[in-house]
């Protein structure tokens, strides 16, 4: 990403952060910037939906969505061990009812 990208974090993204990652005590604006540094200083991993990505630094993921010089941050995914944690515990279930139903 280029340095004259301006990084957006959304709401909601915080709001993600500070749910899933349990024993971080980060202000708000401790969060935006660790958002904001996954953003910049992160690699793709995946794409998403709605022409958004996935990026991942030092294990922490996001979805991140790019317009022009702006790059917005969706929302957080989590470090890997919540993502190992949810698959287990909320995907991996939901999809096997769906297909037993």
């Amino acid at each position: 990403m280029s340095k004259t990208t301006k990084i957006n974090v959304s709401n909601h993204a915080i709001e993600q952060f500070q749910k899933r990652m349990f024993n971080q005590e980060l202000t708000e604006e401790e969060t935006r910037n660790r958002l904001a540094t996954v953003a910049r200083r992160g690699s793709v991993v995946n794409k998403r939906p709605g022409r958004a990505i996935e990026v991942r630094f030092e294990g922490l993921s996001i979805v991140l969505k790019r317009e022009g010089e702006i790059a917005t941050v969706i929302t957080f995914l989590g470090d890997h061990r919540y993502r190992k944690w949810a698959h287990r515990q909320e995907i991996k279930p939901r999809y096997m009812t769906r297909a037993a139903g």
